[in-house]
């Protein structure tokens, strides 16, 4: 039996397109030979490597389970580069967030309409329950909006779009503190913020801004917290995300599915990793010195070395607070040279956070808000497929 795979007879056997064929060698998750036959140049794969793959993709090992789920949102390269929709994230970031959105969503429609009356007074009523953190505010808001939606259970894409546009928009009206004083936490020395922008109705960006911070932002602080939510809008399998996924599959209204990605981030692992980063550059910045390995902020599963989010979010955060990017540069050379671990976009939001003396959940919202353009183009694509998420079980030792 011939050892080699073409391309067509390793997409056949692991059950995808030739590009995503591909796309698994970009990520390191296949390798593969080229040779010149008859004047062209073909790929071979070895046969058992893409077997084996294709095992992985229904059996769960001990400890461990390994999901490849084709999808044309997002593509990651382990050594630092990010895709969406076949667009560097580089040249995204420099976009508007509803820009980027309408790009990632394959729409049109920019700027957003205003959000559905009946939403917005179901989500109003988050003031009442007088919940403090942001992040239950949040998922209070939606739960409310998703049961005034009269059309809850049409999952037809112009509906699921109108709930993403809406359910972000309801976002900067929910998690600030009432009348407006959001928590505001002093960066070492001050940060000015500056003249304030325009006022640009339905930009995201500022009125997070506003919620989180209590004050109008200056343009470094509007262009820096943009970035943020442009970068962090998809990251391909994520554990939300796939959570998203799973819902979609269950024919859940576009309302739950969001609220399955929340519930998933709310983990300290995923988008409370922001938060642990923010108190480690805190203590950084006070006192110096590290005690053990880092909890947050350094190293990823996919990048090599240099998280290319954060490199982004960290250069809007140096034009916002020199003082805030020298300390976050001397935290990450002593993590490097102690724990070869480089920053990742939690570092960065974290130190957007400090910068701009933001709420202290400030890291975990933002992270919500813009994710949730990603959950929504994955709810979208995971819809024609039928309910095929159905792991196995082990016996444990």
């Amino acid at each position: 039996m011939e050892a080699r795979l073409t391309t067509a007879q390793a997409a056949e056997a692991l059950g995808v397109r030739p590009s995503t064929v591909y796309a698994y060698v970009s990520r390191g998750v296949l390798g593969r030979v080229s040779e010149v036959v008859e004047g062209r140049r073909v790929s071979f794969f070895d046969r058992a490597e893409v077997l084996g793959l294709a095992a992985e993709r229904a059996r769960s090992r001990a400890g461990v389970v390994s999901t490849l789920i084709e999808s044309d949102v997002t593509s990651l390269d382990p050594r630092g580069r990010l895709l969406l929709r076949g667009h560097d994230i580089g040249d995204l970031a420099g976009q508007g967030f509803e820009q980027a959105a309408a790009l990632v969503w394959q729409d049109d429609s920019v700027p957003w309409p205003p959000v559905h009356p009946d939403w917005r007074r179901a989500a109003e009523q988050v003031a009442v329950a007088g919940a403090a953190d942001p992040r239950d505010r949040l998922v209070l808001a939606l739960t409310l909006a998703g049961a005034a939606d009269e059309h809850r259970e049409d999952l037809g894409r112009e509906h699921v779009l109108t709930v993403a546009r809406g359910a972000i928009q309801l976002a900067p009206a929910v998690v600030g503190v009432a009348g407006g004083d959001a928590p505001n936490r002093p960066t070492r020395g001050g940060v000015a913020p500056g003249a304030p922008v325009a006022e640009q109705p339905g930009r995201v960006a500022g009125e997070l801004w506003r919620a989180l911070a209590g004050r109008t932002a200056g343009p470094a602080e509007f262009a820096a917290i943009e970035t943020a939510l442009v970068v962090l809008m998809d990251h391909e399998l994520a554990a939300s995300t796939l959570a998203v996924r799973i819902a979609a599959s269950t024919r859940a209204d576009p309302w739950s599915c969001l609220l399955a990605g929340l519930a998933v981030l709310r983990g300290s692992r995923h988008g409370g990793a922001g938060i642990r980063a923010a108190v480690l550059l805190r203590e950084w910045m006070e006192r110096g010195g590290l005690v053990g390995p880092p909890a947050a902020g350094f190293g990823h599963a996919v990048y090599e070395q240099t998280d290319p989010r954060a490199e982004l979010l960290l250069e809007r955060v140096a034009a916002l607070s020199p003082e805030g990017a020298a300390a976050v540069e001397s935290l990450s050379t002593e993590v490097l040279r102690r724990h070869g671990a480089w920053p990742n976009v939690d570092l960065a939001l974290a130190a957007l956070t400090v910068a701009g003396g933001l709420d202290d959940r400030a890291p975990a919202v933002i992270f919500a808000v813009a994710r949730m353009v990603g959950w929504t183009a994955h709810m979208l694509e995971e819809q024609p497929h039928g309910l095929r998420y159905r792991p196995r079980a082990v016996a444990g030792g």
